[in-house]
């Protein structure tokens, strides 16, 4: 087994232990809500794409960060294509991932403040007084 198939091994286990048996007899039932977070602020999140031409592949990258209260979509728990391949390789339940809700929001507008504690010095984006900024 590879180290990737291995790291997601235990989460999707657990999951499929604990949501996945006793939604098997009603999928339309509720679902599987993760916990809610306990921080200050509600959680944002967006995916991109980066595209490495020179080796022809693509890197999907998701962030997460403190954002406002708002009505965006709730994030999926996983995209589509990576919960399809899961599904195939440990034999769950195809669509499995819809019965998961997150409590993040896609495209939330970030909070103002200090959300950033921390930043690489190393790439071109920089953290100054602790806002996020592109240094390039």
């Amino acid at each position: 087994m590879n180290s990737k198939a291995a790291f997601l091994a235990f989460p999707i286990f657990v999951l499929f232990l604990v949501a996945l048996p006793s939604q098997a007899s009603n999928a339309s039932q509720a679902g599987f809500d993760l916990p809610q977070p306990n921080g200050c602020y509600p959680v944002g999140t967006k995916t991109i794409v980066l595209r490495d031409p020179h080796r022809s592949r693509d890197l999907l990258v998701t962030m997460w960060y403190p954002a406002v209260e708002g009505t965006s979509a709730h994030a999926p728990y996983m995209d589509k294509k990576t919960a399809d391949a899961l599904a195939e390789e440990w034999k769950l339940q195809p669509d499995f991932q819809r019965l998961v809700r997150t409590h993040a929001r896609t495209l939330a507008a970030i909070a103002q403040g200090r959300p950033f504690s921390s930043c690489s010095s190393g790439t071109r984006l920089r953290c100054r007084a602790g806002y996020l900024h592109n240094s390039g």
